[in-house]
């Protein structure tokens, strides 16, 4: 009886602290709002991500992303360090993926997708045995993370979702990362919240980025108050502690759904992973994030100059550079190699062809008759073989020395756009076109390949059709078979769109600029320029 008593007694203790584990636990979702994908600008985002988390034992990572396109395994520190996907630790391949951090210490994570690791999709995180006590110091949120302050792909849930990851107590600072007129953040009511009524905010900042400091406790409300942005879920609700509180309240939810949110495309059948995989197309909505004026009945927001009023959330100086708005950098101030080298190539045609001129002036008609030294002799008095001898291999080798130059510097260079992960609707918006094209220096006669699995097509459009989407007048013709090869003809900014249905408006769209102009001769120049040489010194000889 006693034995008994004492086995039941110890079972109860085991569901007791079973029970107290997973009240402690938390849950993590990889990457916030942007989710496990190959994320812009490489690593950085997910190692951010991780740095403003706290991983103890008994934690879920979440890891959300498309089966077929990706998977997630957990690796060691060498092979997150080289994206060695040959022996995991573990691995899953449906998605999305929960996985349990059993163990203190380092853990690795990586995608075995062809080359998507070394592209930035992995994830290295370090779990305490034990949760720390309350924070009590003020800290920034950035708001999304790595996808800023625009309007979400999925709908409202990409910021609740980001929400529910973050611990918010009076003093902490809201960082809205967004571009300049093309959003804004106001804080509203609930009431505002709940029905994107942008009439009557309590404070707006217009300025991207904006910091809003948190200075009372309770639920907080913000928008975007540009025309159907809250309403495709650029809304923000969450719930601020005071310092001294020991377990903070979850950020409250909307009490109705957006009005509407761009539905889901199912993503098209892919073949098992492998790491010689490379994914098929991925169709992930992304409204776009361009914007349209902001309604005429949203107040106007006070000078930025002027010092902003008491407020719950009054905004603090703007500081900090937006991390998804990456710039692009400087132009490259350096000539190309063909522009430079034009004024050598000029000078050495004209060396090249003095001889061949001297050949042309003194060589006399009737010596196609002689080949020998002892025959007829041109009006200068010496055998004009003598002078073929002596001129020709000059020519020769000023012409090879021109036709070198000159092909060296007339080859063009060949970007496949956004390489691996070929054309295709992005996970993001058009943030992930914009960072690829700003790494690629472009020049006159470069060409762009256009790669795509699934209904696709790509056309070269004008600025103004760019920026609204509109294939109305394309430039030429529009490519529909993979891969379409364009040739950036134009100086300045050359643009690309995919016609169609609404791919365009959800990131489908890339711009290559180039930055400086080089007089470029083409290889059917350089064979003309060639076979004319050619003719001319087998007239002569």
């Amino acid at each position: 009886m006693a034995g008994r008593l004492s086995l039941v007694v110890f079972m109860v203790m085991v569901v007791a602290a079973m029970q107290l584990q997973s009240s402690k636990a938390a849950t993590h979702v990889v990457g916030g709002s942007i989710g496990w994908l190959v994320p812009p600008g490489g690593s950085a985002a997910y190692s951010t991500w991780a740095a403003s988390q706290t991983f103890v034992v008994g934690d879920v990572l979440v890891f959300n992303f498309t089966t077929g396109q990706h998977d997630v395994a957990e690796v060691s520190k060498a092979a997150f360090d080289s994206c060695n996907a040959t022996s995991p630790i573990s691995m899953v391949t449906n998605g999305p993926a929960n996985i349990t951090l059993t163990a203190a210490g380092e853990h690795h994570f990586i995608c075995t997708f062809s080359r998507h690791c070394g592209l930035g999709q992995k994830l290295a995180i370090n779990v305490s045995a034990s949760a720390p006590p309350p924070r009590t110091t003020p800290t920034s949120h950035v708001v999304g993370d790595a996808l800023g302050w625009l309007v979400p792909p999925g709908g409202s849930a990409a910021y609740a979702t980001w929400a529910s990851t973050q611990t918010f107590i009076v003093g902490d600072i809201l960082v809205f990362n967004f571009t300049t007129g093309q959003h804004d953040v106001a804080e509203v009511t609930k009431a505002a919240f709940d029905s994107c009524n942008t009439t009557s905010p309590i404070s707006m900042i217009t300025d991207g980025p904006a910091n809003i400091t948190l200075t009372t406790a309770g639920e907080h409300h913000f928008i975007c108050t540009f025309s159907r942005h809250c309403g495709l879920g650029q809304k923000l609700a969450i719930n601020v502690s005071s310092p001294s509180s020991t377990s903070p309240s979850p950020s409250p939810q909307p009490a109705t759904p957006p009005p509407s949110s761009p539905p889901s495309p199912t993503p098209s059948p892919a073949t098992p992973p492998s790491p010689n995989h490379t994914p098929s197309s991925s169709p992930a909505p992304a409204p776009s994030s361009m914007a349209t004026p902001p309604s005429s009945s949203a107040t106007p927001p006070p000078s930025s100059s002027a010092t902003p009023p008491p407020s719950p959330s009054a905004p603090s100086p703007v500081s900090p550079t937006p991390p998804s708005e990456t710039a692009p950098p400087p132009p490259n101030s350096a000539p190309s190699f063909a522009a430079a080298a034009l004024p050598v190539s000029l000078l050495s045609v004209a060396l090249a062809f003095l001889p061949l001129a001297k050949i042309v002036l003194t060589y006399h008609p009737m010596t196609r008759l002689s080949r020998t030294t002892e025959g007829p002799e041109n009006f200068q008095g010496r055998p004009a073989e003598h002078t073929c001898q002596m001129a020709t291999p000059a020519g020769l080798i000023g012409c090879l020395i021109v036709v070198s130059t000159l092909m060296v510097g007339a080859t063009a260079n060949t970007f496949t756009v956004l390489e691996e992960m070929g054309w295709r609707i992005p996970d993001v918006g058009d943030i992930m076109y914009k960072t690829w094209a700003a790494q690629k220096d472009f020049e006159l006669g470069d060409v762009l390949v256009f790669n795509w699995n699934g209904t696709h097509n790509v056309a070269k459009v004008t600025k103004e059709d760019y920026d609204n989407c509109n294939s109305t007048n394309v430039l030429g013709s529009i490519q529909t078979t993979s891969p379409a090869n364009f040739t950036l003809d134009i100086n300045g900014s050359n643009y690309f769109i995919c016609t169609v249905g609404n791919h365009c408006s959800r990131g489908q769209k890339v711009t290559a600029t180039i930055e400086t102009s080089a007089a470029v001769l083409t290889t059917a120049t350089l064979s003309t320029i060639v076979f004319a040489m050619a003719i001319a010194f087998l007239t002569h000889l």
